[in-house]
């Protein structure tokens, strides 16, 4: 049976995008779900006699199960498109009820931004065309990545040594990648097109390496609704947790987001393909390609090439070729690493060269460098260890060059002490000498003699603490002094706490005169909990589901101080003391509570100073079963910039369904915004808006059902006094079954606005036929009718006549497809 959710009495999501619980052989044929009074018809249509005369038609279809020996079938068609539709369609607490009173579960498949979605599958090889992600997981490919969502084609093929994909889209979406900096708090994050597609998003927590800033040395993809959410109307992204500048080694850290945005001018084709197989054991090949064919912003292609050897037992040698042509400027890149473990020495080389021409924005490394780098160590004995690290960093086009070494000794002194002693030597040079590089302006050329001491020390088996200091051997004021300590709190999580005074912005490596400052940071370092884990924890039976919930009001929990108690906590502080630039201080704490079975709370403050300006960011959530029969849920968050800009949007959604009668069931919710922006002049505006909604059903008989909603909205223009926009909205709509064979309905709406007290009203009537089982036809008409893009999601009235019909067929109907299945007593 289909498992729809719905709202104000009728489905919110179509069946055809399957939010549906899936049964194994079942099939659905369905024509025309919702009333052609609540959806107008323009793709079917025709308009004749200066438009006396208007037809129009829709039909649907949803069907999926097995159709041969191994073999397994979905489509899903709809001959109405929906312009406004997204990608991968999932649940929307932020514009829809985030409440249904039901505990259902939705789920959605057969996911298609167009009308058709179609998959043919047998084991783990597959045909679609639908939505698709051509991101990959595969850390052989980096130079040539291609991470785009699009609607097309996509075939893939898998067997035990290998796997081939490729893929076709014609559309117009464009990619877009923003990498933001960090600030040490969860939010809000503006990108740069605010309108972008939804869900074409992919979210990465990037880091680089302080001493080469264009290496990426960690990056995490987050999960929508786990780890973050995108505010719908700005395009403004809210991590569940506090996002440091800073890492526990001081490598900055960004967030980089790829999403898809539409474009003008004419539709054009994306295409590509790649592949990786294993022709022996200890050999792996792969490659790629991909190619744009844009109109307006030029042709791109990308290709690459990767292999992985292993030479003997732990020694491995990986490399990656990639070609790139962007509108006729063409670039290669290379990169090369290896890894060897034996016996009491280890090794890692890693080695990378990108064009001056070459432009790969899913690749996140940017043109025109050069860098090595090495490190390794031998063990002499079960207390001695021998290390040793070189790099070489490159900007081509800006004429910086940073290269150095170090090299030591690590002993352990006692069971609970280890003592390191290392010398470091450094130059970094620029063309011309006084540009300084893009990691160290004006502070270069230079150069580093040091020698540094560690000292660390196991306080207990779950905590530890350690000093390190560094120092310059021409230059005095050229230094370098660490403290820190680690803290295992529970097995996955650990608390740390880090301060470091450095003689440059730029890390050990660039040492200079000329930049001073220290950084402090503390926070909770842990595993990733998995998802499904979360969703459980915020589930209330019979009144929300755990997803929903989670997306809702969830924090991102990370140290569990008790059972169902979590706590997430972080802090930092960026001071230069010589040098120039702004002093950074950010803090947060978080708080959610899951343990009681009827209620779920969560809660977060965080702050960030910065160049003398304040950005407070706050946010609530709280969802309780208040009874059998009642449920509420409700979240808020705000954020204050600079002491003038206001931006907060508070929620209050609450279910009833009576769950031993079950005659009545309603839904209501109360939506406020309010923001207040300062413009270049100084103006200040402030703008407030309030949606209160009502919906109920009621049931006396079986055959009868009425159901009714109200809408009102309020729009106030506060500092201005520009007048206000408010409208209001009723509906009433009866369905009765006449009888076994007929049924019956009757819809009217009256929508009332402020201007020029205006007001529309509509009014249709129904008539349905079911002849024979499973199938229904009807005949309608509407005499007039509205529209109102705010109070009704952009519906409209059909005026005039209508007819639909549908169909519902069972696997029956297809067993003709599969002989097994059509053989008395043959497998089923």
């Amino acid at each position: 049976e289909l498992a729809v959710v719905a709202v104000d009495g009728e489905v919110v999501e179509l069946v055809l995008e399957a939010v549906a619980m899936r049964e194994e052989g079942v099939v659905f044929l369905v024509m025309q779900l919702e009333p052609a009074f609540e959806d107008e018809l323009n793709d079917f249509s025709i308009h004749r006699d200066d438009g006396k005369l208007a037809a129009a038609g829709r039909g649907a279809l949803f069907l999926t199960g097995p159709v041969a020996q191994d073999y397994r079938f979905t489509v899903r068609y709809d001959s109405e498109r929906d312009t406004r539709q997204r990608f991968f369609r999932d649940i929307r607490p932020d514009e829809f009820y985030p409440i249904y009173g039901d505990a259902s579960v939705p789920e959605f498949f057969a996911q298609s931004r167009n009308r058709l979605y179609a998959r043919l599958e047998r084991e783990r090889s597959y045909l679609e065309y639908g939505d698709f992600s051509t991101a990959t997981s595969n850390p052989l490919r980096s130079l040539g990545s291609f991470n785009r969502t699009l609607n097309g084609g996509l075939g893939h093929v898998e067997w035990t040594r290998g796997a081939l994909e490729a893929f076709a889209s014609r559309g117009l979406s464009r990619q877009v990648v923003d990498e933001l900096p960090a600030l040490g708090i969860s939010g809000p994050y503006a990108l740069s097109r605010p309108e972008g597609l939804t869900n074409s998003e992919r979210v990465e927590i990037v880091t680089r390496d302080r001493n080469r800033p264009s290496v990426i040395v960690d990056s995490r993809v987050m999960q929508r609704f786990v780890d973050y959410t995108i505010e719908p109307f700005s395009g403004r992204i809210v991590f569940r947790r506090a996002v440091p500048s800073l890492d526990e080694n001081l490598n900055p850290i960004s967030i980089r987001v790829s999403y898809e945005a539409d474009g003008g001018g004419d539709p054009f084709w994306i295409y590509g393909a790649e592949g990786q197989v294993r022709p022996l054991a200890h050999v792996e090949l792969g490659a790629n390609a991909s190619r744009e064919e844009d109109p307006t912003l030029g042709n791109r292609t990308i290709a690459s090439a990767n292999a992985a050897v292993d030479l003997m037992r732990g020694v491995t040698v990986l490399g990656e070729l990639a070609h790139s042509d962007s509108a006729g400027s063409t670039g290669n890149a290379a990169r090369a690493e290896l890894r060897a473990v034996a016996g009491s020495v280890d090794f890692n080389a890693f080695a990378m060269r990108t064009g001056d021409g070459f432009s790969n924005p899913s690749s996140g490394f940017t043109r025109g460098r050069n860098e090595l780098s090495a490190n390794g160590g031998w063990r002499l004995d079960d207390r001695t260890r021998l290390f040793g690290e070189a790099l070489y960093s490159r900007d081509r086009i800006g004429g910086g060059r940073r290269a150095g070494g170090q090299a030591g000794i690590t002993r352990r002194l006692s069971d609970r002490i280890i003592a390191e002693l290392a010398f470091r030597g450094a130059k970094e040079s620029t063309i011309p000498a006084t540009s300084g590089t893009a990691a160290t302006p004006g502070a270069s050329p230079n150069e580093t003699r040091s020698v540094r001491a560690r000292l660390t020390g196991q306080l207990t088996s779950k905590a530890s603490m350690f000093g390190e200091y560094e120092q310059d051997l021409n230059a005095s004021d050229q230094r370098r002094a660490a403290v820190g300590g680690d803290l295992q709190v529970l097995a996955r999580t650990r608390a740390y706490l880090r301060y470091e005074f450095l003689s440059s912005f730029a890390g050990p490596y660039a040492l200079n005169d000329k930049q001073e400052r220290y950084a402090v940071v503390a926070g909770l370092a842990s595993e990733d909990t998995r998802a499904g884990t979360l969703f459980s924890e915020y589930r209330l039976r019979d009144a929300v589901d755990g997803r929903t919930a989670q997306a809702a009001i969830g924090l991102r929990n990370r140290w569990m101080l008790r059972e169902g108690l979590h706590l997430d906590a972080s802090a930092e502080r960026v001071s230069p003391i010589k040098g120039g630039g702004p002093s950074q201080n950010a803090a947060g704490l978080g708080l959610e509570y899951t343990r009681p079975a009827v209620w779920r709370g969560t809660g977060r403050v965080e702050w960030r100073r910065s160049a003398g300006d304040d950005q407070m960011f706050g946010s609530l959530g709280y969802a309780h079963k208040l009874g059998r029969d009642w449920a509420v849920l409700g979240n808020g968050w705000a954020n204050l910039e600079d002491r003038q800009r206001i931006h907060g949007r508070t929620q209050l959604g609450m279910a009833w369904r009576q769950t031993e009668q079950n005659r009545w069931n309603g839904l209501a919710r109360l939506d406020t915004r309010y923001d207040r922006d300062v413009d270049l002049a100084g103006a200040s505006t402030r703008t407030a808006i309030q949606i209160l909604s009502a919906h109920a059903n009621y049931q006396p008989s079986r055959p009868f059902q009425i159901r009714g909603q109200a809408a009102t909205r309020f729009t106030d223009a506060l500092d201005t006094k520009a007048g206000t926009i408010n409208a209001s909205m009723l509906g009433l709509r009866g369905t009765w079954d006449l009888n076994r064979l007929l049924d019956a309905g009757l819809i009217g709406r009256t929508l009332f606005t402020d201007h020029m007290g205006r007001r529309q009203d509509g009014l249709g009537a129904e008539l349905g036929l079911t002849p024979l089982r499973n199938f229904r036809v009807a005949g309608g008409y509407n005499w007039f009718g509205y529209s109102d893009g705010d109070l009704n999601g952009g519906s409209h009235s059909d005026r005039g006549v209508y007819v639909d019909f549908g169909l519902k067929l069972d696997e029956d109907v297809f067993r003709w497809l599969n002989p097994d299945r059509a053989a008395p007593g043959g497998k089923h």
